[in-house]
């Protein structure tokens, strides 16, 4: 028997137990390895399951300070050095807004570099004792006493409001008083207005008198001069003396223009005087070539007889805000006629007359607060820095006072004047430039030079337009709000500051 036979004979359990165990490997391996594969793609489902569940990114984002663009997002996850870099490009950020907010405001009041470099002083108050004015809760000291708000309000109003009225007006006559002197030049103040006609170097043509005796010396001395002896002068000889009078009487015109830029005295200022009335909305004057509008006065003593201010803060406030916005017209006039650091003479200048400069009139502050068109929009006052919404019914820019507008105030003012034609387009871009306002309305009209030579007016060479020109006007409520008083807040909706705040 072979051998190997034999030996497997008599050891077969173990052939076969090595048979079981060798053809089991294959078949295990087979099975093992799909095994943990599939545990694997399990696992690996738990796992990314697990982690995108617990996965954390956050959105760091930096608000675009240009009004209507996207703010910039990104998302990452937690990140410390992103997180530290965000940080530091909000909070630079945020000081270059201030910065420029600063700016603005400082601009808009009249001071620093930007306003000094287009010949712009600051808005100061003639009477900073008198705005803001006192507070309520002075008011209500004074007129109650330890009284708290409750009891106050729980007394009968005819016994309130004037309780209130003369704490208001014992708190505030003397500096009420003050006012009314600087505006009327009273009690030995300086004239405002006469002030702000030198400001703009203005002057008058010489009195037709004083012309006419220059003009009568001098021919009398050349007829002297070529009648020698008495005779008649003959055709020729007359029309020599005709000619040197008319040469004689332009020399004083001319000569006058030397030492002033343009034509403009005090009766240009406001409304004109004959259009004003008593009575109504305190003599607010007619209307004008401006529309709808009606020029505000000046000030003076027959305003104030007329309509009383010692018991409305209100006007005196619109009248310092009325200087505000004349000064302002008055730098840009400066502004170009001026060559090489010197004022120009008339002939040379770009404005060389203004016929009138007012503001027109404010219905939120002429108005009772009742009855203004204040009263018509919403009643609580939109928050600081919400989005103010253009309204171009109100005018081309769609800017406009409104309690909706928590922001900033609009006021016009009027400007007719006669200007250079060439040169008008230099004089619109100074009055954008000298402050925050914007050109609505150009009138133009033909002048007749000849006309207003004769009665001293000398223009020069070049021709010119008569332009009357209504000017916008913004005012940041940042700066202007802390000056206001209580009756002029709540005019316009403006809130009065937290205790915190103050």
């Amino acid at each position: 028997m072979n051998p190997a036979l034999n030996w497997t004979k008599k050891n077969w359990p173990v052939i076969v137990s090595g048979v079981v165990i060798l053809g089991s490997l294959p078949t295990a391996w087979y099975f093992s390895n799909n095994w943990n594969k599939k545990i694997k793609e399990d696992t690996e489902k738990v796992a990314t399951k697990d982690f995108n569940g617990t996965k954390v990114s956050i959105e760091y984002g930096v608000p675009n300070p240009i009004s209507g663009e996207p703010n910039y997002t990104f998302k990452y996850a937690p990140n410390e050095e992103i997180t530290k870099r965000f940080v530091e490009i909000k909070n630079e950020l945020a000081k270059q807004a201030k910065a420029v907010i600063d700016r603005v405001n400082a601009f808009n009041r009249g001071v620093g570099a930007d306003a000094q470099g287009v010949g712009r002083a600051e808005h100061a108050l003639l009477v900073p004792e008198l705005f803001p004015g006192p507070t309520q809760a002075q008011i209500d000291q004074k007129a109650f006493g330890g009284m708290d708000a409750p009891a106050i309000q729980a007394l009968p109003q005819d016994k309130r409001d004037p309780a209130i009225a003369k704490a208001l007006r014992d708190l505030t006559e003397n500096a009420l008083r003050e006012m009314v002197d600087k505006l009327t030049a009273n009690r030995n103040y300086p004239d405002l207005y006469t002030a702000m006609v030198r400001q703009a170097n203005a002057g008058e043509p010489p009195a037709a008198s004083d012309v006419l005796a220059s003009v009568q010396d001098r021919v009398a001395r050349e007829i002297e001069r070529i009648g020698a002896g008495g005779r008649e002068l003959t055709p020729e000889e007359r029309v020599v003396v005709s000619k040197l009078a008319q040469e004689t009487r332009m020399a004083r015109y001319q000569g006058a223009t030397k030492g002033f830029s343009l034509y403009m005295n005090q009766a240009s200022l406001g409304a004109p005087v004959a259009a004003n009335t008593p009575g109504g909305q305190g003599g607010r004057g007619a209307p004008t070539s401006s529309g709808d509008s009606l020029l505000r006065p000046i000030a003076s003593a027959a305003v104030f007889r007329a309509t009383p201010a010692l018991e409305n803060d209100r006007d005196l406030f619109l009248y310092q805000w009325d200087l505000w916005m004349m000064s302002d017209v008055i730098a840009a006039v400066r502004m170009v006629n001026t060559e090489n650091g010197k004022p120009t003479a008339v002939e040379q200048s770009v404005v060389k007359r203004i016929d009138r400069l007012a503001a027109t009139s404010f219905a939120a502050l002429e108005m009772p607060v009742e009855t203004s068109s204040a009263s018509s929009l919403p009643v609580t006052p939109a928050t600081p820095g919400a989005e103010v919404k253009p309204d171009y019914k109100v005018s081309i820019t769609g800017r406009s006072t409104s309690m909706a507008n928590p922001d900033y105030d609009v006021r016009n003012v009027v400007l007719t004047a006669v200007v250079s034609s060439e040169r008008l387009p230099a004089f619109l871009d100074a009055l954008s430039r000298v402050n925050f306002n914007t050109v609505l309305q150009v009138q133009l009209a033909d002048v007749d030079a000849k006309s207003d030579l004769e009665k001293g007016f000398y223009y020069g060479n070049e021709h010119v337009v008569r332009a009357t020109i209504t000017l916008e006007t913004v005012w940041l409520r940042q700066w202007m709000a802390p000056v206001m008083p209580a009756s002029v807040k709540k005019a316009l909706g403006v809130p009065e500051p937290t205790p915190e705040a103050k």
